[in-house]
């Protein structure tokens, strides 16, 4: 009787797991779809065995690719007709402007692996060979930088910033979409990573006729602008400082500052309402990639605010999935 119960305990816990697992077929099925153009293909509707001589596919795997379409709502079916859902086309196609295709394959191809791979990376040695050169990869900063601008341009806007400071401008993309928008902008880039920065270097200062002033150096090193500025960013930057080093970046940043000057900080906050299981999944991945410092929470961020004679403004998110935020902070 006892063992009876045991055995059916031990089916009932792996039952649990395998429900539990279920609602990730969904995203597997979306990162398919996306990389292997299925939504695409099916965009105008097609059957299983045309799609697959047309593109030279397996007619087995496409077949219960699409039946799984069908039960998780990607795919609808009429007779032996398979057409991609509105939704699907609009969000997960290659060819749609709205695509968020490469936010499916950050996840799936470097957040997941990264999760899986913790048992190894637990037992290796701090000189791992792992690598991981990139915050993040091209793909998703992209995207990030889609969502952001917006709220920058908003923040210059209501803040009246005429200079401002891209610390870790990366190839300036921010500098140079502000450039376009307000001739009148003095703007200041510093990257320590030639190979970002590089390109932007020998072009940035002719186009933009000197309105854009880049340097390539180590901020640690660097003695700031000439003159005190309006505005400073710290984009995609406070998440790869020691935890240690943090106030004194805040500390040499609002040094730079004019009398009203502000800073803007974007960066993924550790344990953010509304999603800490994720959030601490993401928080993981810092020192399994190779990134060693961890996201900081959002009651870090005050006391590193205050004890630089800042206080926070707003935290506005940009990602809520990912608990990326927009966070400005005033003298």
């Amino acid at each position: 009787m006892i063992e009876h119960i045991i055995e059916w305990n031990r089916h009932f816990q792996a039952k649990k797991w395998a429900k539990q697992n279920t609602s990730f077929i969904s995203s597997w099925h979306a990162y398919v779809g996306y990389t292997a153009q299925l939504f695409d293909r099916f965009s105008q509707g097609g059957t299983i065995a045309h799609i697959a001589e047309r593109y030279g596919l397996d007619p087995l795997l496409l077949q219960q690719w699409a039946d799984v379409g069908v039960e998780v709502g990607h795919l609808h079916k009429t007779g032996d007709i398979y057409m991609t859902s509105s939704i699907m086309r609009q969000y997960a196609s290659s060819e749609s402007n709205e695509s968020i295709g490469h936010w499916l394959e950050e996840m799936m191809e470097i957040h997941i692996p990264t999760l899986l791979r913790f048992p190894d990376l637990l037992t290796a040695s701090s000189n791992s060979t792992h690598t991981y050169s990139q915050s993040l990869s091209t793909s998703f900063s992209s995207l990030l930088e889609t969502l952001a601008y917006p709220k920058i341009l908003q923040w210059v806007r209501r803040q009246g910033a005429k200079t401002i400071l891209d610390i870790g401008c990366g190839r300036a993309t921010y500098l140079k979409k502000l450039a376009k928008r307000d001739r009148r902008l003095k703007l200041i880039g510093i990257e320590q990573n030639r190979s970002l920065i590089g390109k932007s270097l020998k072009g940035t200062r002719r186009q933009y006729h000197g309105r854009i002033e880049l340097v390539q150096g180590d901020f640690r090193s660097w003695k700031g602008p000439k003159e005190p500025v309006d505005l400073v960013m710290l984009n995609n930057v406070l998440h790869q400082v020691k935890p240690r080093d943090r106030k004194w970046m805040l500390e040499k940043v609002s040094g730079f500052l004019a009398g009203d000057g502000s800073v803007s900080i974007i960066t993924p906050l550790h344990a953010a309402s509304g999603g800490k299981i994720f959030s601490d999944a993401f928080n993981s991945l810092t020192p399994a990639q190779q990134k060693p410092f961890p996201i900081p929470t959002r009651e870090e961020l005050t006391d590193l605010a205050h004890v630089s004679g800042l206080n926070i403004v707003s935290q506005i998110p940009i990602h809520p999935e990912s608990h990326w935020y927009f966070i400005t902070l005033e003298s």
